[in-house]
């Protein structure tokens, strides 16, 4: 009976292969010290096996953001550190969600890291589609100031147009002709940042984008809103280092968090919109003078479906989402408020982040 029971190397192996993640474990150098058969089946090439691989080799993560990960593995695995939220990477149109871990072996001082990691494209699929909807759910707010804008210079083309057909100085007709096309460049760009707005995720890579810029951006694109009314906005903007992430995404975390600041200070009011960079912390802020939160729904306010505006004027999607898309990236997102005097929401990323 003895000789049948399993020994503790053996238990090991067989509850790491019969996880249903796939596991890598990593040495210092780099190289796959062990792979479970999951990780064989998702990230291996037919005849040749992970072990003995770099992980760079195996896993599309950038030299620069392992170094990152492996600090925060060190920090965590002296206490100094908290756990840093799942990292996500695409291999053949599948996505992935991962977490490392440090590993102490017993017969080795050497330090080495586990990675285990698990396929979310199932579920990236149907976040995509939640994004998509709320952006399509906002629609109707932005395309009234955007039709509101084109109006204006329509009505100049279309009189400038009628002075041309009288007209008979060249130079004049010249004149009008350029604020024609003045006119119509207008009309392009309010609509290029339109379809900019709603064109689904999906379709972006991750670039270097700048969160003044972005702010900017989400602010031009709300400000087109007649509900805006006469809210002053004052901007705060300090240089930060660039971050790597989907541009559309992030323009919907500022275009949600601009859209709420204006309707709660209901077309009066201070816009602040701020970035500034201290140590290794990106930060960007939105405020505002509106009605403030209740203290008793601060903590709900990031839940899936719940929102304090009437029926029938809120997803309630519109935060939640915001707090996924900030989280992917391995960010964080807070609100103070004290109600009747206003909100201010602050994103915190890591610089270095890619």
């Amino acid at each position: 009976m003895a000789e049948k029971l399993l020994q503790p190397p053996d238990m090991i192996e067989q509850i790491l292969s019969s996880l249903p993640g796939a596991i890598l474990i990593i040495n210092q150098d780099r190289q796959v010290e062990y792979a479970n058969p999951l990780a064989e089946q998702h990230f291996g090439s037919e005849g040749a096996r992970l072990v003995g691989s770099l992980v760079d080799n195996v896993l599309p993560l950038t030299e620069s953001r392992w170094n990152l990960l492996m600090g925060e593995v060190k920090a965590f695995t002296a206490g100094a550190g908290k756990r840093q939220p799942d990292g996500e990477f695409e291999v053949q149109k599948r996505v992935y969600q991962y977490r490392l871990f440090p590993v102490n072996g017993r017969d080795s001082e050497e330090q080495q890291t586990g990675i285990v990691i698990w396929e979310i494209t199932e579920q990236k699929q149907l976040q995509d589609r939640l994004i998509q909807a709320e952006k399509l759910a906002s629609l109707g707010s932005l395309v009234s100031g955007m039709a509101h804008e084109i109006n204006n210079p329509v009505h100049g083309i279309l009189g400038m147009a009628e002075i041309i057909v009288e007209e008979k100085d060249p130079e004049r007709i010249k004149e009008y002709a350029t604020d024609i096309v003045g006119f119509a460049k207008h009309v392009a760009t309010v609509v290029s940042d339109m379809a900019l707005y709603i064109r689904p995720a999906t379709h972006d890579g991750e670039v270097e984008i700048d969160l003044g810029e972005r702010l900017g951006e989400a602010l031009k694109m709300v400000r087109r809103n007649p509900r805006f009314g006469h809210v002053e906005v004052v901007t705060e903007f300090q240089p930060v280092p660039r971050l790597r992430a989907r541009r559309t995404e992030i323009d919907q975390v500022f275009v949600n968090l601009i859209s709420n600041a204006v309707q709660a200070m209901d077309g009066k009011g201070r816009l602040t919109l701020a970035t500034r960079h201290q140590g290794n912390t990106i930060t960007a802020q939105v405020s505002d003078t509106g009605c403030g939160i209740p203290k008793a729904l601060l903590n709900k306010i990031f839940d899936p479906f719940f929102t304090t505006k009437d029926p029938g004027k809120g997803t309630g999607l519109g935060l939640s989402i915001a707090y996924n898309i900030v989280g992917k990236y391995g960010g964080t997102i807070r609100v103070e408020s004290e109600e009747g005097r206003g909100a201010t929401f602050t994103i915190q990323f890591q610089a270095g982040n890619h």
